[in-house]
């Protein structure tokens, strides 16, 4: 029968390969791996290896002698010195898997792991696939549309600030006051040289209304005289008004009512010196439209563009100021900038301002210049293209930052 012819071989085969392989067709094993228990005595452990299919059931009396058998024969070749050494484990040549066939419960569980793995890669599939909505986030500031702004007419230096930030003025309410040092000394020129002038032609008319017994020539050269300190007077008013005006002006005053926007104004611009045109206060309305101005890296850009373009109103953004985090407010972006903007003076990243109008009543926090962090929906793409274009741009990022 087969299994003496195994047991037979066994004993003539002389080769541990042969023995082994003829080992796993008898029990029916997929491998048979040794292990060296002790050294000293030439202690020998073979393992042999089954698939899930092979059952003990499977193997009887007979053939359990016969594998005992062929399994000492093994062993003998190895302690002969046909194994690898004396290493603890070692797969033996020619334990190679051997072909066993299939019962129907093999069959089924085969068919069950390529379902499964099927089902998997489906699921990877369809996840790669599946469409979610791109967002872009990025920093914003909140300003009034109807800020006001109020500049120094002349250089000077500010010695009164009169309102603080939050403030509510009214229109003709005193915002600062600033000195010009020239400005005063030219008025104090003025206004003594005006004394002067009106003294000398005081004395010139008295002189002319009590000369009655004064010549015709002396008459003459006086009423020249007092003409001449009347038209230089006059000059001298001229050029006072002038300089009054100008030192009335040094008082910044709000020219409509609404709420200062400025911050910490006294510490800012109190004794500070301030040339013409430089910005001192401003005021905006409160109750008006607001503009979230949201900083968009340069590379991003596109996608907001695209998101504005595919829609008439524009794309939408939801924010958050950083005063109210737990509240999200909605606006709508309509327009960015032409004209890539460099971050910083020291940054290489480039940045483009885009612009969402807000309604006042939006908006839990009324205050210039408030910070806010602001998500731009983009459209929906495939979850896979996501995440690889974020990686993709995620590690271009560094790798800038690192160059």
């Amino acid at each position: 029968s087969s299994v003496e012819a195994a047991d037979d071989s066994a004993d003539q085969a002389g080769s541990i390969p042969a023995a082994v392989d003829q080992l796993c067709e008898l029990l029916g094993c997929r491998s048979v791996s040794s292990i060296v228990l002790e050294p000293a005595t030439q202690t020998v452990a073979l393992i042999a290896y089954a698939g899930p299919e092979v059952t003990t059931a499977q193997t009887d009396s007979r053939q359990a002698d016969r594998a005992e058998r062929l399994a000492r024969a093994i062993g003998s070749l190895l302690v002969s010195g046909q194994a690898f050494g004396s290493a603890w484990r070692r797969w033996i040549p020619g334990a190679r898997p051997r072909a066993v066939p299939l019962t129907n419960r093999g069959q089924r569980q085969v068919v069950q792991s390529w379902i499964m793995r099927a089902a998997l890669l489906g699921l990877v599939i369809a996840i790669t696939m599946f469409p979610v909505t791109q967002q872009i986030s990025a920093t914003a500031t909140l300003h009034p549309l109807s800020k006001q702004p109020y500049y120094a007419p002349m250089s000077g230096i500010v010695s009164e600030v009169l309102v603080s930030e939050g403030e509510t003025v009214q229109a003709g309410q005193s915002l600062v006051r600033l000195t010009n040092r020239q400005l005063e000394a030219q008025i104090d020129q003025l206004t003594g040289e005006q004394r002067i002038t009106q003294d000398r032609l005081a004395q010139l008319v008295n002189a002319r209304n009590r000369g009655s017994d004064l010549t015709a020539r002396e008459n003459d050269r006086i009423e020249g005289e007092i003409e001449q300190l009347r038209i230089s007077s006059k000059a001298i008013q001229q050029q006072l008004q002038i300089q009054l005006q100008q030192q009335r002006e040094l008082t910044v005053v709000a020219s409509a009512p609404g709420q200062v926007a400025s911050w910490d104004l006294k510490n800012r611009l109190m004794n500070r010196p301030v040339s013409a045109g430089d910005q001192l206060v401003a005021t905006f309305i409160p109750d008006g439209f607001w503009r979230l101005q949201i900083t968009i890296p340069d590379y991003r850009s596109g996608l907001v563009n695209e998101a504005i373009e595919r829609s008439d109103k524009g794309a939408r953004v939801r924010f958050a100021l950083s005063s109210h985090p737990d509240q999200i407010r909605e606006g709508i972006v309509r327009r960015m900038a032409s004209q890539v903007t460099s971050a910083g003076e020291h940054s290489p990243s480039k940045i483009v301002y885009a612009d969402a109008v807000i309604e006042s009543d939006a908006l839990p926090l009324k205050k210039d210049g408030a910070i806010a962090r602001a998500t731009i929906d983009c459209g929906r793409v495939p979850a896979g293209w996501l995440v690889l274009r974020d990686a993709y741009w995620a590690v271009s990022s560094r790798l800038r930052m690192l160059w």
